[in-house]
C-alpha cells in the first residue's frame, strides 16, 4: 500500500434506533412500567401510581404513571432525556435531593414507555432557583422512530411555561 489517505467514518443511526431499544431491549410491558417506576424512584419521588385508563385493548385506553419527583426541567429533557444511553447516572450514582442509590444506569428506561403504545405525551414540572416551571410534550409519536428518516433530523414539539401549584394527586 503505497501512499494510503486515511479518512474517518461515522455512525449515523437511524431513527429506528429509538424503537429497537424499546421494543427488543425491554423485554414485554410488565418491564416497561417498572423501567418508569424506576425513573421515579430515581427522580426522589415518595410515591408512584400507575393508572390504567379503559378500554384497555389496543389503540384505545391510556397508561398514566404520575409521581412527585423533582421532574425535569427543559435543560434536563434537552440533555438526558433525549440523549439515548446518557451517561448522567453512570457519573452521578446518587439522586439529588434523597442521596438514593440511582436504579436506572443505561439510559434506556424512558423507551420503555414505546413498549406500552404508540403514543405518549410527557409533563413535568421542576423547581430551579425558587421558579417553578413546566415542560410539555403533547404528542410523541413513536412510529416516527420507524421511518427511514435518521435520528438527528427528528424533532419533537413541546411547550414551556412558568406554573405556581404543583399538582398531586394520589
Amino acid at each position: 500500500m503505497n501512499q494510503q489517505k486515511t479518512e474517518k467514518l461515522r455512525f449515523r443511526p437511524r431513527a429506528r434506533i429509538i424503537r429497537t431499544i424499546g421494543d427488543q431491549l425491554i423485554s414485554g410491558p410488565e418491564a416497561a412500567v417498572i423501567e418508569l417506576v424506576k425513573n421515579s424512584y430515581d427522580a426522589d419521588a415518595s410515591y408512584v401510581t400507575v393508572k390504567f385508563v379503559p378500554p384497555l385493548i389496543p389503540g384505545a385506553g391510556s397508561i398514566v404513571v404520575q409521581d412527585d419527583g423533582h421532574g425535569m426541567a427543559l435543560e434536563d429533557i434537552q440533555e438526558k432525556w433525549m440523549e439515548p444511553a446518557t451517561t448522567a447516572k453512570v457519573n452521578n450514582r446518587r439522586s439529588p435531593s434523597k442521596n438514593r442509590v440511582m436504579m436506572g444506569s443505561k439510559g434506556i428506561g424512558r423507551f420503555a414507555a414505546a413498549k406500552l403504545g404508540a403514543r405518549m405525551s410527557l409533563y413535568s414540572i421542576s423547581e430551579r432557583k425558587g421558579q417553578r416551571n413546566e415542560v410539555l410534550i403533547p404528542d410523541l409519536d413513536w412510529s416516527i422512530f420507524s421511518a427511514e428518516a435518521y435520528l438527528d433530523t427528528i424533532a419533537i414539539d413541546y411547550s414551556v411555561g412558568e406554573t405556581e401549584a404543583r399538582v398531586r394527586t394520589h
